[in-house]
């Protein structure tokens, strides 16, 4: 597992796979564009477009002490988006590697 930020860390599929099963509490952050995600996502998926003007402001809105799990097509705004988290003092961020891509 590779780190992406301080206390982030990014996983392939079958480790996301495996957090997502656990029965703790946690928050599967989808961050594709609506129409993105309205082709598929994973079940449960909360969508919050890393492109809105507000997604700072909607993230903030998240609990941070409740882990993130977080994807996107294929790894690249999910890695900016974990980095905003980060930032944002979220305790838990897990980023799955390759995204949405290698999930399928």
């Amino acid at each position: 597992m590779a780190c992406t930020q301080s206390d982030g860390q990014t996983v392939g599929a079958s480790e996301f796979d495996k957090l997502l099963k656990t029965p703790n509490n946690k928050v599967l952050l989808d961050v594709r564009t609506p129409e993105e995600f309205a082709l598929n996502h994973i079940p449960g998926a909360n969508n919050l477009n890393i492109y809105a003007s507000d997604f700072e402001d909607q993230i903030k809105t998240l609990d941070r002490n409740t882990a993130v799990l977080v994807y996107c097509k294929s790894g690249g705004r999910s890695a900016e988006a974990a980095k905003k988290l980060d930032k944002l003092g979220f305790k838990k961020v897990v980023d799955l590697k390759g995204g949405i891509l290698t999930w399928q």
